[in-house]
């Protein structure tokens, strides 16, 4: 899957992220680049227009993978620690055996950002998600 990012805004304001929480089958995973882990940083990909890419592969089997995926912006060019939501989308797929059905692609509601408000709210506890 891969998103990109058109904007007419420069500067701060072109500055954006992309965040990503799974559920995949009884787990929720919190997607972030595997060497960010630690750091507290939300964004699977941040900077001026980001580029959102991801190829997921599990061994789990059989495996239901759902992923609401956001891009988000700070409202204050950066200066707090603030994340709002401009648009995103679910997309994901099933796997039995040698068996994947792709589940498409839809536009993601306000419950969808909800869920993964909720779904973080532990895991960035210094953040605001609005």
């Amino acid at each position: 899957m891969s998103a990109t990012v058109e904007l007419g805004a420069e500067g701060y304001a072109a500055i954006l992220g992309w965040l990503q929480v799974v559920w995949m089958n009884d787990d929720v995973i919190f997607d972030r680049a595997p060497q960010l882990l630690d750091t507290g940083f939300p964004y699977v990909t941040f900077g001026p227009r980001p580029e959102f890419f991801d190829a997921p592969s599990t061994t789990v089997d059989p495996v239901t993978w759902r992923a609401r995926t956001f891009l988000c912006a700070s409202p204050d060019a950066l200066m707090t620690k603030v994340i709002e939501s401009l648009t995103g989308f679910t997309w994901g797929y099933d796997r039995e055996g040698c068996t994947v059905s792709p589940v498409g692609l839809a536009r993601a509601s306000a419950d969808d950002w909800d869920a993964v408000r909720a779904a973080l709210a532990e895991t960035l506890p210094e953040w605001e998600l609005r």
